[in-house]
């Protein structure tokens, strides 16, 4: 009867708001076919479903199942499932996926499922941005010019997805190509 299911992402991190693809290998290296064979995929929280080949059977809410008939022994299978980490995921801690496969022809001294369990855990990787703004001239007269810097660095370990920075002068101000004036 059905022997392996592994689980394996595309990655073990991930930034908040990318896609994340998980493969799910299956075989049946035992010596009878597998009846009723399904897989469940229960995604946690911070993940969404987008898509996967093939499409599951169900799908309700975080609770997805592939419905995959009888697996005859020697059969094997791949399930490409594509899912979006949540913008707010945190670092805090990693995304524990796991999915699972059954049967229901179990051996007979053994529960009515047999279940085969994978686990996968991804890290979510968060930006650190530090954003200071000095300026070069510490008095200016009225039309002189007056030249601030603004310095950035994102120390985390993620990439600061659409980063932008936003600098509102004081009304005293007017902006000229690159340039501040009083």
């Amino acid at each position: 009867l059905f022997r392996s299911l592994v689980k394996q992402s595309s990655s073990n991190s991930v930034n908040p708001g990318e896609q994340l693809i998980y493969e799910l290998r299956y075989e049946n290296s035992g010596e009878g076919a597998a009846a009723d064979f399904e897989i469940e995929d229960e995604l946690p929280g911070p993940l969404s479903y987008v898509s996967a080949d093939p499409s599951p059977s169900t799908v309700d809410g975080q609770r997805l199942v592939w419905s995959l008939g009888d697996l005859a022994s020697g059969g094997s299978g791949l399930i490409t499932l594509t899912t979006l980490v949540a913008e707010d995921a945190t670092a805090d801690a990693p995304i524990a996926n796991s999915a699972l496969a059954r049967m229901s022809n179990p051996p007979p001294s053994q529960d009515s499922t047999v279940t085969s369990t994978d686990s996968i855990q991804v890290v979510v990787l968060y930006p650190a941005i530090a954003l200071s703004k000095t300026s070069t001239d510490t008095e200016v007269k009225p039309g002189d010019q007056l030249v601030y810097e603004l310095r950035y660095d994102n120390s985390g370990e993620g990439a600061a997805a659409d980063f932008e920075i936003e600098d509102e002068l004081p009304l005293l101000l007017s902006y000229e190509i690159g340039r501040a004036h009083v």
